[in-house]
């Protein structure tokens, strides 16, 4: 093991070329050799015993899927943020043509009722596949618990 002489990282001699951690070339010329413990160069997994993992609930995510789907909620939950504004941005859309046709053209309630019952379905539909799937990611890979 030796030093990289440009930023003094432990790095080993298999990254003579280019030194893997600051990018400078040819690290290990003039540098001397030492021996050092070979498990400290490596640790993929730094761990903290005070980290605490959440976990997204698919129970959680199905409910909010139900109730407060229409708005996005569900997929801010699971980290998708991008679904969350496009669902958002669809429900605003949705209505305000709506509230337009409901306005200018055809002046019954049914057209403002209509299309919250169709999101709604689909939301009820989607919360019910998150209570039953098992292989649902969230926006950080992790699977819904």
């Amino acid at each position: 093991m030796a030093k990289c002489k440009y930023c003094h990282e432990t790095i080993s001699k298999l990254d003579k070329d280019i030194c893997p951690f600051c990018g400078g070339l040819k690290p290990l010329e003039g540098v001397g050799d030492y021996t050092e413990d070979f498990t400290k160069a490596f640790d993929p997994i730094k761990q903290d015993p005070d980290m605490e993992v959440n976990f997204k609930k698919k129970q959680t995510a199905g409910l909010l899927a139900i109730f407060l789907g229409i708005f996005g909620a569900n997929f801010f939950y699971i980290k998708k943020n991008k679904l969350g504004f496009i669902s958002l941005g669809v429900t605003l859309v949705l209505y305000l043509v709506m509230v337009l046709l409901y306005v200018f053209v055809y002046q019954s309630i049914l057209f403002l009722i209509l299309p919250y019952v169709a999101l709604e379905l689909f939301y009820i539909y989607l919360g019910i596949k998150y209570f039953k799937s098992s292989d649902i990611k969230d926006g950080d890979g992790e699977f819904l618990r």
